[in-house]
């Protein structure tokens, strides 16, 4: 279940950049499921984003991938999610 809402959180980021409500690499979207908060890259345009591109943090907002989000990103993305 977590691989399809994370593609699905991918083609929503792509349909977001393909309808101009992003462009280059602004904006972020992010999603929770259970106890985990993904968050797509920065500095990363959203078209053509993979799962493997995404920040994985827990709910305390401790990194748990490589792919580490900048503060700016967990301060937007993460008080929402709780």
């Amino acid at each position: 279940m977590r691989n399809q809402l994370l593609e699905q959180l991918c083609e929503t980021a792509a349909s977001f950049y393909d309808r101009g409500y992003a462009f280059g690499a602004t904006g972020n979207l992010s999603v929770r499921i259970g106890e985990e908060v993904w968050i797509t890259p920065t500095g990363k345009s959203l078209k053509g984003l993979a799962p493997a591109h995404l920040a994985w943090i827990d709910r305390d907002g401790n990194p748990r991938n490589e792919n580490r989000p900048s503060i700016d990103e967990l301060k937007q993305h993460f008080p929402k999610s709780r």
